[in-house]
């Protein structure tokens, strides 16, 4: 009688073990899937954050999912836009919160222009904040106004005068002339119109301002009229824009996709071309109007 005690308690004790062996594989199945579940989570919460912090940037991001920070793809041949040197980045409201301190860290970045005011009413509201931001981290700060088909060259001057204080600019003022801000105007009221509020600019200011423009739209539209100014070019491609009419750009934007500490959203890169330095936008130093009159000999 002592046999099947003894057998059974020989399988009991086997079973016992197997229960004890499915515990630990179903404890371990559920630690990886809680660790599973938060690295998802982390990853949905810094995706909402993106999301909310730059709804603009996060389609132009999508698009180019398949390339990582460092410039190399994931698929296909290496981001050049990544890859190639810059000087200086413009900046708006787009960017969010950015830590200049990190920004001014980087030695590369010589200049920023930061986004000021668009139309007649419009003001950014990180202009404050990155003026002083980026001006407290040692980075010669410029002021940009987006030019618009739909109001006054008067009142958009007043708009960008009443905001942009002549004495904080390191350099020179910067009018940014897209196809989406001027659409309605013919090539003629395109060019009366800035060649108006750049006279406006250069007597409060005292000096040539930059333009800003893709450069296809430049040539099709302001060239070769505007290029004795200083030109500011976006072109996303590897070669550098060409001026139609033997006029040269001062600064390219080469992509809108840069990576730059500090700030948690793509950032436009912008590089001088070849001649180009900081002392060629800055500002004049600062006179009165008074003492020009009298330097004009008027």
């Amino acid at each position: 009688m002592a046999e099947p005690v003894h057998h059974h308690h020989h399988h009991s004790h086997h079973s016992y073990e197997e229960h004890l062996r499915r515990k630990r594989r179903r404890r371990l199945r559920r630690r990886l899937l809680t660790v599973v579940g938060v690295v998802l989570s982390v990853g949905v919460i810094a995706f909402l954050l993106l999301a909310i912090a730059c709804p603009e940037r996060l389609m132009q991001w999508a698009g180019n999912w398949a390339f990582t920070e460092s410039g190399k793809a994931i698929l296909g041949a290496p981001n050049p836009h990544l890859q190639r040197t810059y000087d200086g980045l413009d900046v708006s409201h787009h960017q969010g919160d950015i830590d200049w301190e990190k920004v001014g860290e980087d030695p590369a970045v010589q200049f920023v222009y930061v986004k000021a005011t668009e139309g007649a009413t419009f003001v950014d509201k990180s202009y404050g904040r990155n003026v002083m931001g980026a001006k407290g981290a040692g980075i010669a700060v410029g002021s940009y106004h987006y030019f618009t088909s739909g109001s006054s060259v008067r009142q958009q001057f007043r708009n960008f005068y009443c905001v942009v204080d002549r004495k904080a600019q390191d350099v020179v003022p910067m009018v940014d002339v897209e196809e989406e801000g001027v659409a309605g105007w013919t090539r003629e009221q395109l060019q009366d119109s800035l060649a108006a509020f750049v006279r406006l600019l250069e007597s409060h200011y005292l000096c040539k301002p930059i333009i800003y423009s893709y450069a296809k739209f430049y040539n099709d539209n302001l060239a070769p009229p505007f290029n004795a100014y200083r030109l500011f070019l976006s072109h996303y491609d590897v070669d550098k824009p060409v001026v139609a009419g033997k006029g040269r750009h001062d600064i390219w934007q080469h992509t809108d996709q840069g990576v730059i500490d500090g700030i948690g959203c793509p950032v436009d890169l912008d590089v001088f071309s070849e001649g180009t330095t900081l002392d060629s936008i800055k500002m004049p130093p600062y006179r009165p109007l008074q003492s020009k009159k009298l330097a004009d000999g008027q």
